[in-house]
Order: C-alpha cells, then structure tokens, then sequence
C-alpha cells in the first residue's frame, strides 16, 4: 500500500509543476492584456491629439493666407 500512496505522490509532483506553470502563464496573460489595453488607449490618445494638431495647423494655415491677403491689400 505504501509503494502505491508513493508511486501516486511521484506521480502528482510534475501535475502540481504544471498547474503553477499554468497559473504563472495564466497571471503574465492578463498583465500582458491589461498592458496592451493601456497601449491601445495611449495610441488612440496620440492620434486624437494628432488629429487636433493637425486642425490646428490648418487653422493658422488659413490665418496666415487671410493675413497675407490683407497685407497685399496695403501694399497697392
């Protein structure tokens, strides 16, 4: 009976490593989700704030022709 509960405690040693293996790679999986979450969110971030610059760079495009128009008005 002995030789049977050892050879079964000898058998359960890699099962057990392989659950906490599991659970290990189970554990880095989510942290790795939750960091490409925050990736995600800074990209969109940064493409809304391109977004915006570039409206702005458009804006003061558009400024700088008006300006332009009336200082060649002054010039005549």
């Amino acid at each position: 009976m002995q030789d049977v509960y050892e050879a079964a405690q000898h058998m359960m040693a890699p099962i057990d490593q392989i659950a906490s293996s599991i659970n290990q790679i189970a554990h880095i999986s989510m942290e790795n989700a939750s960091k490409t979450q925050q990736v995600s969110v800074s990209v969109d971030n940064q493409s809304s704030s391109s977004e915006e610059i570039n409206a702005s760079a458009a804006s003061l495009a558009k400024m700088a022709e008006e300006l332009q128009e009336i200082v060649q008005k002054f010039k005549i």
